[in-house]
């Protein structure tokens, strides 16, 4: 899109945006009487917060929010770490399942995030992927709210938008949300034109509704393919900024980052970049404008003699569009990606940040890198990665790497370190991991020798700390 059509549909929107401005003082009354008549009977009650945490269970997943408040998934709950009273269980298993008529019987997927809320402060919210038993349906995408319990946000039979009439079968991939509580989720279609989509739900925090839209859905003209279509997801990201002083309706500015495979055209995969405007609690969700950041056969990073053959993951920060690439045609046959982010769009040429087959910042040991995992980013130009290495040093550990202009990486824990303040322990295996902007890390680990199988552990600056032991 050129600038100039931007300009003009920022003129557009500002007309909009008046006249959102002209009624936001009616919605927030009419909203508070909702919140009061209400009594929250959309929200089912939340655990006790003094709920004690299980023993002999498995971490499945973990995050880490802005305020420093850890959240993590073990097989009889989900647990926070960082309120008073330590360790918490908010929501257990088999307790009743909003809007699907069962119970928890599984927890699947989570992110987190402290929300800040114009009436009710700031407050944790949880947005989770759990399986259900006892119900109607099997599945579903829930909100945990640290003030109100919890809400439903996606069930299959719900409509999918932009789907020709579809409706959710099935949520296969990851939950996010942002720190402003948009909501984001992959999820299977039936009945529709569409057999897949990434959805996003910005937050209806007052009237307590999820209003869900389509980022992207199969069938969709994919950006810069050749006339290709969308076919199928793979990993995706959000960010989102705040673009005008008042968060109710508050104007803001979305922007989503994902992994699609694409049939009908010249290339068979792409990382791409969708920008929404989205107004407040009103209906005013606009896409700007979905780009093309990189393509199968496109040359890799400005590496001679290197094309791209696969994307594997995807991180979106405020400046940056991170991605986990495969190559052919050089030495390195996978390599971790940026490209800056730009004032609504990009630099097209993205630069490689770490490389298989190079050395890895791995004190006192000689190791490569040879293929890497999971990674996660923050808005303090920080990207941690998990990598599987080959020398004379450890088989794996975890690294922190710079981004924007420099390239400073580092390694943060690896296998076979011992564990602090437990004596015979040593790191076995890093999973799940996650990181705030003040730099904060956490991660999953299981656990050679010592008391504990696995444990949750935060880290700064190599400094660890375990956060809860599953025992022998």
């Amino acid at each position: 899109m050129s600038v100039r059509l931007v300009s003009q549909c920022a003129d557009h929107f500002l007309g909009l945006i008046e006249a959102c401005v002209r009624k936001a003082v009616v919605v927030m009354l009419v909203a508070l009487i909702l919140l009061v008549g209400n009594g929250g009977s959309w929200l089912t009650q939340a655990a006790p917060l003094s709920s004690p945490p299980a023993q002999h269970t498995v971490v499945k997943q973990v995050s880490i929010d802005e305020d420093g408040v850890i959240a993590y998934i073990k097989s009889d709950g989900i647990y926070t770490f960082g309120r008073a009273g330590g360790i918490l269980r908010q929501v257990a298993l088999g307790s009743n399942a909003p809007r699907s008529g069962g119970r928890f019987a599984q927890f699947v997927d989570l992110d987190s995030a402290t929300v800040t809320t114009t009436l009710l402060g700031k407050e944790l919210q949880i947005v989770f992927r759990a399986l259900i038993e006892g119900g109607s349906v099997g599945e579903g995408i829930f909100l945990f709210s640290e003030t109100r319990g919890i809400a439903a946000i996606a069930l299959p039979g719900d409509i999918a938008p932009n789907t020709g009439g579809g409706a959710f079968s099935g949520f296969p991939g990851q939950v996010l949300i942002s720190r402003n509580g948009t909501v984001m989720f992959k999820a299977t279609v039936t009945g529709g034109t569409a057999s897949e989509g990434l959805f996003f739900a910005p937050r209806g925090f007052l009237l307590g509704e999820a209003n869900i839209d389509a980022v992207a859905v199969q069938g969709e003209g994919a950006p810069e393919t050749g006339a290709g279509a969308y076919a199928s997801f793979g990993a995706y990201d959000l960010v989102e900024d705040v673009i005008t002083p008042f968060p109710i309706p508050g104007l803001r500015l979305d922007r989503f980052a994902y992994i699609a495979n694409v049939e009908g055209g010249r290339v068979e995969q792409g990382v791409f970049l969708s920008t929404f405007i989205v107004a407040g609690l009103f209906p005013l969700r606009l896409e700007l404008i979905t780009s093309a950041v990189a393509l199968v056969g496109g040359n890799a990073g400005g590496l001679r003699g290197n094309t791209y053959t696969s994307f594997e993951d995807v991180v979106l920060t405020k400046s940056e569009v991170v991605f986990r690439a495969g190559l052919t045609g050089g030495t390195a046959a996978e390599g971790i990606f940026q490209t800056a982010l730009l004032a609504g769009g990009f630099i097209e040429l993205a630069t490689p940040k770490v490389l298989a087959g190079t050395q890895a910042p791995v004190v006192g040991a000689r190791v490569n890198y040879v293929r890497f995992g999971r990674m996660v980013g923050n808005d303090a130009e920080q990207l941690i990665y998990v990598a599987e290495l080959a020398g004379s040093g450890p088989s794996q550990a975890l690294f922190m790497v710079t981004l924007g202009p420099l390239t400073l990486a580092s390694e943060t824990v690896s296998v076979g370190d011992r564990i602090p303040r437990e004596q015979g322990a040593s790191y076995k295996a890093i999973g799940p991991i996650a990181l705030n902007d003040d730099g904060f890390i956490v991660f999953q680990a299981d656990v050679e020798g010592g008391r504990c199988k696995e444990g949750v552990f935060r880290s700064l600056a190599r400094q660890d700390r375990m956060i809860d032991c599953i025992p022998r």
